[in-house]
């Protein structure tokens, strides 16, 4: 069977929002992901681009939780209670008594009998978050899955199925009924060669939780219900002598591809629930003995203390990485045949170091971002580069402590691709720290400007007021030279930035204040002469005077003595003004 991954190929864009049980009023439903169209599956571009642009998931890690298994088994129906608990403690922030009530379970569309419900892969509206108080955060998503192993699909539809589920889950809930038979464990049996070859170059195993969920365990005379499953499990997955070589190697290859491998054992939930067709989820109606064992069940997967965030080779997934890795693994099942191991193993290693390549890239910006921020003033060159050099080691630093998928040699192309991005990425920072360079100081060039030419018009108007009051001349200019150097002075104590760039500023102000000094002395000189002028002509009117009284004198008249007297005053005051001027 060939898949036609039309939404890779993307458009987020074409191919309709199917959902379950969607009302005008935006109720919670289910979104179908991974859609049956013309023999094969595709993924919903619309699910997709629903989901990308939910706001609650933005830079928020995932905690995936899926359920997988054969058809006709009650898993749509188990889902459906960590719905209800997930309602409780995030959304109404109170899961003291998230079982009680009354009512039909809701959620997730089932039905009992043969007819199966569910096809392809469908993930709940709801998104639930929670934030820790060390700053993490989180949003759990709940994946229901097309049952798999019936008469109508293929085997490697049902492998894609069962792959997209084990690959895209931080936690894989294995649903089978009343017992673990080896052919269950056979199902996993692809997926456990990735997880061999994977251990070939990284540390990291391929995947994380494993659970196996018994359901109607039969044996609890034996065992008892709950996590005693573990214990079971633990003895079905033990190697023995008796066992083939097969099945040994498939038991060593699970071990090797899950951190966790457990199991939980279930009642049933009583036979209206079983064998009525009209069932409907009324609580009331499914045993006690049940409802205990699946609380249990769902406080210890889904509790915030709990909760597994979903990763590739050691790092945390967003929900844009998900979703890349989501349309990375419906690639590989392109085709009319399954893909090797080989081939699957080198696209989790290209998604993981796609990650840790923008993970990093994002970090050194980051860091730059909040050191050039710090402060308004742009950073000079020799600070710009100590301040890169810091950030890019500081993001190396991290980048070593992050556990990470490949070879040596891998991660090694890896360091060098993230170094070369984060030099070219610090040409963006150079013209930023540049531009706010320009703007610093044309601020400068601007505060300088005015403050020349408020010293300017305080000396100017000083000394023009000054010199209408007709001060002292002889002390005037000497006290303008004295205010012109203060003026200079306070320019120089007062600007902003380098002195050279203000120089050009500092010697316009010098010039028009020695312009103005040389017009007040001209002016001084010109009123200094008048001053000089007026004295010299009133002497000269003085003289004259007496010279007339001198010749009427002289025509044999004798002198006036009052006359006389009055000619001897005027001569001293001539003489007296004559040295004053």
């Amino acid at each position: 069977m060939k898949f036609n991954l039309v939404a890779v190929l993307l458009s987020l864009f074409a191919l309709g929002l199917s959902h379950q049980d969607t009302s005008a009023d935006d109720k919670s439903h289910g979104i179908q992901l991974v859609s049956p169209k013309d023999k094969t599956f595709v993924l919903n571009g619309a699910a997709l681009s629903s989901i990308l642009n939910n706001d609650d998931l933005e830079d928020r890690h995932l905690v995936i939780i899926s359920i997988a298994g054969p058809f006709r088994q009650g898993k749509s129906f188990l889902l459906n209670f960590f719905i209800r608990y997930l309602n409780a403690q995030y959304k109404k922030h109170d899961a003291s008594n998230w079982l009680g009530g009354d009512g039909p379970l809701e959620g997730f569309k089932w039905r009992s009998g043969q007819k199966r419900e569910t096809t392809g892969i469908w993930v709940w509206s709801d998104f639930f978050t929670h934030d820790y108080e060390d700053g993490r955060k989180v949003a759990i998503i709940l994946m229901d899955t097309q049952g798999v192993f019936d008469h109508q699909t293929s085997t490697q539809d049902n492998i894609l199925i069962f792959a997209l589920s084990i690959m895209s889950s931080s936690v894989q809930c294995y649903n089978l009924m009343q017992n673990i038979k080896e052919d269950n464990l056979q199902h996993l049996r692809l997926f456990s060669e990735y997880g061999r070859i994977s251990l070939n170059h990284t540390s990291e195993k391929s995947f994380q939780k494993l659970l196996f969920i018994v359901r109607d365990w039969p044996f609890a005379h034996e065992t008892g219900y709950g996590w005693n499953g573990t214990k079971t499990v633990e003895n079905i997955m033990k190697i023995t002598e008796d066992q083939s070589d097969e099945n040994t190697a498939l038991r060593k290859q699970l071990r090797q591809s899950f951190n966790e491998i457990d199991g939980f054992l279930m009642p049933s939930p009583g036979e209206i629930a079983t064998k009525s067709g009209s069932f409907t989820g009324d609580l009331n109606e499914i045993d006690p003995n049940f409802k205990t064992y699946v609380k249990i069940l769902v406080e210890e997967l889904l509790s915030p203390e709990k909760l597994i965030v979903k990763k590739i080779g050691g790092q945390e997934l967003t929900i844009q990485d998900w979703v890349r890795y989501l349309q990375s693994s419906m690639e590989m099942f392109k085709g009319d045949q399954l893909p090797k191991p080989k081939d699957m193993f080198q696209m989790t290693l290209e998604a993981s170091q796609k990650k840790l390549f923008s993970d990093s890239l994002a970090n050194y910006v980051k860091k730059m971002t909040k050191a050039l921020n710090r402060s308004e003033q742009p950073q000079s060159d020799g600070d710009f580069i100590a301040t890169h050099q810091m950030a890019k080691d500081e993001t190396f630093e991290e980048f070593d402590k992050v556990p990470k998928f490949g070879d040596e040699t891998s991660i090694s192309v890896l360091h060098g691709e993230i170094e070369k991005a984060i030099e070219k990425k610090s040409n963006h920072f150079v013209k930023e720290n540049d531009m706010k360079h320009a703007a610093h100081n044309k601020n400068i060039t601007e505060y300088n400007r005015l403050l020349a030419n408020q010293i300017e018009y305080r000396v100017r108007d000083k000394f023009l007021k000054e010199f209408e009051l007709k001060p002292e001349l002889t002390t005037f200019v000497a006290r303008f030279h004295l205010a012109k150097f203060g003026a200079l002075q306070e320019f120089d104590h007062k600007m902003m930035g380098a002195s050279e760039n203000a120089q050009g500023l500092r010697n316009r102000l010098e010039r028009h204040l020695s312009e103005l000094e040389h017009a007040l002395s001209e002016a001084i000189i010109h009123k200094l002469a008048k001053v000089a002028k007026d004295a010299k002509d009133a002497q000269d009117a003085q003289q004259n005077a007496i010279n007339a009284q001198i010749e009427s004198n002289a025509t044999g008249e004798h002198p006036n003595p009052v006359a006389l007297l009055t000619i001897l005053l005027k001569l001293g005051c001539l003489f007296i003004t004559s040295i004053v001027c």
